[in-house]
């Protein structure tokens, strides 16, 4: 039987070859076959979208997930509602306050009221199924930042003794370290298709908002124990800032 230590080395192999895959297929569909591609609208741009996802996001998951978890291949998802109060109201309090604050900046770069920003939203949104940030947050919170928070803990606790639960302290810095991580990995899927556009003139531009957003998703999914708030926020969060012209 493997012992931790090996069981984390083993993890953090097969997690890299994860994040190389799914960086390395999403960098080919963006640059490569997506420009070649005719545009689509509609229930068409939703299909494709949606079988694209699957084949190159949820499939190499699903294979890390199953090699390493086995039958338990859901739980580092985290597809339950928060476990107890406390967990509903972190998450119910930093979804309200991040869509707040995300409002705010909408209606300051409109010229308008954040009433004016939710109203607008309310008014022009067509409920569509929010595939984007759902598959985002199962691939880049459920899976990736999961099995990078495991093994964090793990190496913490390694560090002090086996039998020995990591110290408050050394849990903050481990979930924080794997948050970072994430983030950049999350951040990384977004360049190449930016970068193929527009260049790198708008790439730090670009990528701070979506690096702010991470952070406080991971944080949201690591203390409310729960992906569905980020899924929330993550949607929130799309269609507040669609409606800023480009």
């Amino acid at each position: 039987m493997l012992s931790l230590a090996e069981r984390m080395l083993k993890r953090s192999r097969a997690l890299l070859w994860l994040i190389g895959t799914l960086l390395g297929l999403w960098t080919v569909w963006a640059t490569l076959v997506l420009p070649r591609l005719e545009p689509t609208q509609g229930l068409e741009y939703h299909v494709r979208s949606f079988g694209v996802r699957l084949l190159l996001w949820v499939l190499p998951c699903a294979i890390f997930l199953w090699t390493q978890y086995g039958r338990n291949s859901l739980r580092p998802l985290q597809l339950g509602v928060p476990p107890t109060w406390r967990h509903w109201a972190w998450s119910l309090g930093v979804t309200l306050a991040a869509s707040l604050a995300i409002s705010l900046n909408v209606a300051r770069e409109l010229g308008t009221t954040p009433a004016i920003v939710w109203e607008r939203l309310l008014r022009n949104y067509s409920f569509e199924f929010p595939s984007t940030p759902l598959f985002e947050e199962l691939v880049f919170r459920g899976v990736v930042l999961a099995s990078l928070l495991e093994i964090a803990l793990s190496s913490a606790m390694l560090q002090r003794d086996s039998s020995t639960p990591p110290s408050p302290l050394s849990r903050w810095r481990a979930a924080w370290g794997a948050n970072l991580l994430a983030t950049v990995v999350f951040v990384g899927a977004h360049w190449p298709y930016w970068i193929y556009t527009e260049g790198f003139d708008k790439l730090a531009v670009k990528s701070l908002p979506v690096l702010l957003l991470s952070l406080v998703l991971g944080m949201l999914f690591a203390r409310g124990r729960s992906l569905w708030p980020c899924v929330l926020l993550h949607w929130a969060n799309n269609e507040l800032s669609a409606l800023v012209p480009n």
